[in-house]
């Protein structure tokens, strides 16, 4: 949803670096529109304000006007989306998951990051971003005998590749929990 917007607002007023994105998200409105980013309509490319904007009439909410709130619309609705994940997660495996670690490209997004740690209300640990070559290099490694087994792989790939750790404001803590109640209701829960 978030890469959709930015191409959006970049046919109309040209590329725009992410630092001025990251401005313009954190000038924004905190938790004024949700969505539920696994919608059906927003699987598809094109015209993802349009759709933001429909859903959040469908839902009672006010739209966002700006690009920064339907990009801080996008984030933070993604950030509770894994907070829905993780608790249902954690129903199935009977036990707390007590941070969350992201793997991967998005781990770049720092906002995305941020947001989530106040979303999950628990650690993030982001990184690294090369996570699947990384994994094969190790995998490889195994086999060949260079590195013993899988422990000491993740040990290697640790001490070798970046990785950055969010914490919770707990300041924010309860907006987050009144965004996740209207965010279940969204969701029919």
């Amino acid at each position: 949803v978030y890469t959709e917007i930015k191409r959006e607002f970049e046919k109309k007023l040209g590329k725009t670096d992410y630092k001025t994105l990251d401005a313009e998200v954190n000038a924004a409105t905190p938790l004024k529109a949700l969505i539920d980013p696994d919608d059906d309509r927003f699987m598809t490319p094109g015209n993802m304000t349009g759709k933001i904007r429909e859903y959040c009439i469908e839902t009672g909410q006010t739209p966002p006007e700006t690009r920064g709130e339907f990009l801080r619309c996008a984030l933070e609705s993604l950030a509770l989306k894994y907070r829905y994940a993780i608790e249902n997660c954690e129903k199935v495996a009977g036990y707390n998951i007590p941070i969350l670690r992201v793997l991967g490209g998005g781990t770049k997004d720092k906002q995305l990051m941020r947001f989530t740690a106040n979303a999950i209300r628990r650690p993030v640990v982001a990184g690294p971003v090369e996570a699947t070559a990384l994994g094969n290099i190790a995998a490889q490694c195994i086999a060949s005998g260079e590195i013993k087994d899988i422990k000491e792989a993740r040990a290697v790939i640790r001490n070798s590749a970046e990785v950055k750790e969010y914490e919770p404001n707990a300041a924010t803590a309860a907006q987050w929990d009144d965004a996740y109640g209207k965010f279940l209701t969204l969701l029919g829960e």
